[in-house]
């Protein structure tokens, strides 16, 4: 007892924790700071005294907080100092402590220089966490991880993917060892920390129809998805809002349309509406019947003013004015 009175007093900090020998002892030496704070000293309590579960001891959590200096437990070094199994638990106890503060879990993790590439191993990190650990490149981009992502983080998919490259989930998309989900792909493009040019090869390496609606993607990206994956039920919503859309996603559709005439006549027919710029790319392509059903739901009713009345209403001098009229003269 009076031992730990000695310790609980003392102004001293010891450089060492093995200079005291009776182990029983170190709890206060930690609990009191009398310690100085070293990678070595840490490693050495957790591997003489962590408890069966293999959690961090509140003690030494609570020592780990109150430190400010990095921690160069770099992977060699801490196995040689404690051996590989107790570096291997020291290592996944830091990871699943919820009493480690953020500053220092990210501190300690950074220090430790791992990976996990044939999976994780922990399922049960708040999000919050897990983000440090992506950062980090504990997790990197592997088919296993991408497993654990999947079933025990899921909410975290985009973290995971910007974190560990998502220049090698293409490498391993294009090699067809991995097939993303549409929602997996989506969330993905919408992702602004995601650069353009990667998100166009995500686009050109999916082989299924991607949503637009509900979805923020970057202008270049929607337009390619509306060349490549263009989902036709989406075409009424294209059609009502064309007038207030970018020129170049108006130009990616334009090129849809003039392929998919019927679709887009069907669609018009049902939501009564179609742009000019749309009806005139498509006259040519559309039947006769289809043309003349199609032209009362034009924006500018003059169209079917000066083709059923005698009257010759004003027109904008454009191209797509010139070519309807052009065709009904």
């Amino acid at each position: 007892a009076y031992k730990v009175e000695y310790i609980q007093r003392m102004d001293t900090i010891l450089t060492d924790i093995n200079s005291v020998e009776i182990f029983s002892l170190w709890p206060t030496l930690v609990e009191h700071c009398r310690l100085k704070y070293t990678w070595e000293n840490i490693a050495d309590y957790f591997a003489e005294l962590e408890q069966s579960n293999g959690e961090i001891p509140n003690e030494l959590a609570t020592f780990i907080n109150s430190g400010t200096d990095t921690l160069d437990w770099n992977y060699d070094n801490l196995n040689n100092r404690i051996g590989n199994e107790k570096a291997t638990m020291l290592r996944r106890a830091v990871l699943s402590s919820k009493n480690i503060s953020m500053e220092r879990f990210r501190v300690a993790l950074a220090g430790m220089t791992f990976e996990y590439r044939g999976g994780f191993p922990l399922v049960d990190i708040s999000s919050e966490r897990m983000k440090v650990i992506f950062e980090l490149n504990i997790v990197p981009m592997t088919v296993e991880n991408i497993k654990v992502v999947r079933k025990s983080y899921p909410q975290l998919w985009c973290d995971f993917v910007v974190s560990a490259n998502p220049r090698a989930l293409l490498k391993l998309m294009d090699s067809e060892i991995v097939t993303l989900t549409v929602e997996e792909t989506a969330d993905l493009l919408e992702d602004s920390r995601i650069d353009v040019k990667t998100a166009l090869d995500l686009v050109n390496s999916c082989s299924e129809i991607i949503p637009l609606r509900n979805r923020n993607y970057p202008v270049p990206v929607k337009a390619k998805i509306i060349e490549q994956h263009f989902d036709s039920d989406e075409i009424p919503m294209v059609l009502q809002s064309f007038e207030q859309t970018h020129p170049q996603i108006c130009r990616a559709f334009l090129e849809y349309a003039k392929k998919h005439v019927d679709l887009v006549a069907s669609s018009a027919k049902a939501i009564q509406c179609i742009p000019v710029k749309v009806y005139s790319v498509c006259i040519e392509e559309f039947t006769e019947a289809q043309a003349l059903a199609l032209r009362p739901y034009l924006p500018d009713k003059n169209f079917e003013i000066v083709c059923t009345e005698n009257k010759k209403p004003q027109f904008s001098d454009t191209a797509e004015v010139r070519t309807i009229l052009k065709y009904f003269k």
